[in-house]
């Protein structure tokens, strides 16, 4: 409570609060509702972005999120589409502090490391494995995963160890120079 960030969601209060249907006390988090649509919900319509719009308008304004969530020493652990707000105004990440790291996290954007666990057991993210989640956002907002995505854990899993996570998602695909230096 009490930092901001223009691509965070807003925390507005925590707090242990009473629920009366269930009788008991319960701790709850509220945050400040994003503006727009979640980026899933535009992938889903078939809006992707331009490999030109993608750097610029989703993954500068997040890795400026990032690092205010690594100066107060916060991993974020669910960076992907259905935690990413877009609006006129720009793109918001939405919250970390609901759940474990990477508890609810799809495979396809974690490390491989972190993907071979499971979900509960995945531990602590990183900076690094929040990298990697934006990586695969870029290359699912100008529609690379999408092939990928129809693979299940284990099919996932077997592709990168035998290939790479490079290999299997950069070397293949279509990108301008940008898109591969990030």
């Amino acid at each position: 409570r009490g930092q901001s960030h223009p691509h965070l969601i807003e925390l507005l209060d925590f707090g242990i609060v009473y629920v009366e249907p269930w009788k008991a006390n319960r701790f709850v988090i509220i945050f400040a509702k994003p503006e727009g649509v979640t980026l899933a919900s535009l992938l889903e319509e078939g809006k992707l972005y331009k490999h030109s719009d993608v750097m610029k308008r989703l993954i500068v304004p997040l890795v400026t999120a990032l690092h205010k969530l690594e100066t107060l020493g916060v991993n974020h652990g669910a960076i992907n589409p259905r935690n990413v707000f877009v609006a006129p105004s720009g793109v918001v990440l939405g919250e970390c502090v609901a759940e474990p790291a990477g508890l609810m996290q799809p495979a396809i954007y974690e490390p491989l490391e972190h993907m071979q666990a499971m979900e509960e057991a995945r531990g602590n993210g990183t900076i690094a494995s929040d990298m990697y989640a934006l990586a695969m956002l870029a290359l699912d907002a100008v529609g690379e995963l999408s092939s990928r995505k129809l693979l299940n854990r284990a099919q996932l899993n077997t592709l990168l160890i035998a290939r790479g996570s490079y290999n299997v998602f950069v070397h293949e695909g279509h990108f301008q120079n940008q898109m591969i230096d990030f």
